[in-house]
């Protein structure tokens, strides 16, 4: 036991010993450890060694960790190694810690480049907060290049150089910073038709960057022969344009175009960009198509796409038009219109023949005239209560049950509205300018609303559930009225209407057509499948009376 306590007791007093002058250099003289650490690290740096580097650097920095030099060799030491990010962290930190350091600044812009990450180096060195280390910056940094000619709108092809002081320079024909990789200027870029934003940057050898330079040119209305990429496409506008084949055809002349009709023929309609003049575009039945270029034509005033499959892409390019007044997207496997609420100019819209059942973006188009919505899946059509400039209006052939938000559409002129799950008519009283309504194919029961309606001209509501007329001596201006394949038994309601030229009320139950005798210009009356009997004063004024004489009851 003695001897064994000879041996750990030297041992326990080397190590206490060791502990306390490891502690007194790290409470009383961190400076002795640091400048340790340091020159271990140094010596690791020098020989490549990034890992041990960055062990003993990062040692250095428990003794003291707001030293400026030290956060240089760290970052230094991370950048061999391949971690930037832990460089770029290590840089930021002691800025924030040194804020007056310009050092710092230096190299983290070098960090920045070292990854090609110009637009960080130009905005740290243009955004620093300090004042004097951003004067300090902005007079190391190299000067900003300069583009030639100057960027603006240009009539014929142009090349855009650069003019720089030494260095490198970069530059982007994007639109965004240019990438070290693969933009380094070495001569004049020239530029195509269209819009083009160049972005341009200087880069020295230590790292700084200038503050770059963006330059938006746009090369228009150049006079060349246009080529065609679609036959269909060229075909159709040599044909307008009266150009036979073999005969150059000239952009300026496809400026002039006003109006072209293309058919299901065309696969590519990139041609029709330099138809910039376009006021009315026709394509039918096209299919597949890439429609992005008819945001293009800025022009237009009319685009009639029915037929075509257009998709949310296609419907995007539509939307950004600015003075589209008629749009026809009839037939166009359409499920989904949200795209179009920017066309608050639209004046006449054609949604028929698609699948659409939600029309709420459609609140905003309150200067739509015409709207056509039939052959869809609608159940409700409440958001057009806000389109108080509506004339004419077809929603058949949906599941409509509700005409509320039409309710005092004082400018309405015709609804067609047959094939829908409509009872009540009651919000078209107040339509006052009707002149047509068609609601066959409904369960209608009363057209009492309709029958003061003094500009209605044309009235169809076959198929109902309709058993008498109401008093129509007020719509005086009724020329024609169907109530085919109801229950109504009488026909009183229309007597002495003046102009009224044409009734049709085949398979009712209406056995006396005398009341007709005081519409004076009655021209034909149709009641096959009504119990008539006696059509002899009718005929006696010269009205043709289309009527089965075995019929006793009402047939459907």
């Amino acid at each position: 036991m003695k001897r064994l306590l000879k041996i750990i007791i030297p041992i326990l007093l080397v190590v206490l010993l060791l502990a306390g002058a490891l502690l007194f250099l790290l409470v009383f003289r961190p400076d002795i450890t640091q400048e340790f650490f340091m020159n271990r690290a140094d010596t690791a740096l020098a020989n490549g060694n990034y890992s041990k580097a960055v062990t003993n650097y990062r040692r250095a920095g428990i003794v003291s960790s707001d030293n400026p030099e030290l956060a240089l060799k760290l970052a230094q030491a991370y950048e061999g190694s391949g971690n930037f990010t832990k460089a770029e962290y290590t840089l930021v930190t002691a800025i924030t810690a040194n804020p007056e350091e310009l050092d710092l600044y230096l190299a983290l812009s070098r960090v920045y480049v070292a990854q090609d990450k110009l637009l960080d180096a130009d905005q740290m060195l243009t955004r620093t907060a300090n004042e004097t280390i951003r004067t300090q910056l902005q007079e190391l940094r190299p000067d900003a290049p300069v583009l030639q000619p100057e960027p603006g709108y240009y009539t014929e092809y142009i090349d855009v150089s650069l003019s720089y002081s030494g260095h490198n320079a970069y530059l982007s024909t994007q639109g965004c910073y240019p990438s070290m990789e693969d933009e380094l200027y070495t001569e004049p870029v020239h530029l195509p038709s269209g819009e083009t934003t160049v972005v341009a940057i200087v880069v020295s050898e230590d790292g700084l960057v200038s503050e770059a330079v963006t330059g938006t040119y746009t090369i228009g209305g150049v006079i060349e022969e246009a080529t065609f990429a679609d036959e269909a496409v060229e075909s159709v506008i040599r044909q307008t344009l009266g150009k036979e084949d073999g005969t150059p055809v000239m952009t300026n002349e496809l400026w002039s175009l006003t109006t072209l009709e293309l058919n299901g023929d065309v696969r590519d309609l990139s041609d029709l960009e330099n138809c910039t003049g376009l006021t009315s575009l026709t394509i039918h039945d096209a299919y597949g198509m890439d429609f992005s270029v008819l945001s293009k034509l800025t022009n237009l005033e009319t685009l009639d796409l029915s037929g075509c499959t257009v998709s949310s892409g296609g419907l995007s390019a539509i939307a950004q038009l600015p003075k589209l007044k008629t749009l026809s997207l009839s037939g166009c496997t359409l499920t989904d219109v949200s795209a179009l609420s920017p066309l608050v100019s639209l004046e006449s819209l054609d949604l028929s023949g698609n699948v659409i059942s939600d029309i709420s973006s459609l609140s905003s188009l309150t200067a739509l005239k015409s709207l056509n919505l039939s052959s869809n899946t609608l159940t409700t059509i409440a958001p057009l209560a806000s389109m108080e400039s509506l004339e004419t209006l077809d929603i058949t052939g949906n599941q409509v049950s509700s005409l509320s938000p039409l309710s005092n559409k004082t400018t309405l002129t015709s609804l067609l509205a047959k094939q829908n799950k409509l009872v009540d008519l009651a919000p078209l009283a107040s339509c006052t300018a009707l002149e047509t309504v068609d609601v066959c194919n409904n369960t209608v029961v009363d057209l009492s609303p309709l029958a003061k309606l003094s500009s209605l001209g044309t009235l169809k509501a076959d198929y109902n559930a309709i058993v008498s007329l109401p008093d129509f001596s007020a719509a005086t201006s009724l020329t024609q009225i169907s109530v085919a394949h109801n229950t109504i038994s009488s026909v009183s309601g229309l007597s002495n209407l003046p102009i009224l030229n044409y009734v049709n009320i085949d398979y009712n139950q209406v056995s006396d057509l005398s009341p007709l005798t005081s519409c004076n210009n009655l021209v034909q009356v149709d009641a096959f499948g009504d119990p008539v009997t006696d059509v002899s004063k009718l005929q006696n004024m010269g009205i043709i009376v289309n009527y089965d004489p075995t019929a006793t009851t009402t047939t459907e």
